[in-house]
């Protein structure tokens, strides 16, 4: 359930320090490993790349 509430909370746009506070954690790196990314290597590189 947190990975899901984790990851849900990212692909909505939540700041990653507010999912880091909900889930209680000191390090953003334990929070990065709660968030799945379901997009594949060149969607994900395409969607930074719009961004910048």
């Amino acid at each position: 359930m947190r990975k899901t509430y984790a990851s849900l909370l990212n692909a909505n746009g939540v700041p990653l320090d507010c999912i880091r506070e909900q889930l209680g954690h000191n390090s953003l790196p334990t929070t990065l490993g709660y968030i799945f990314n379901p997009l594949t290597d060149n969607e994900t590189y395409r969607l930074m790349r719009d961004a910048l």
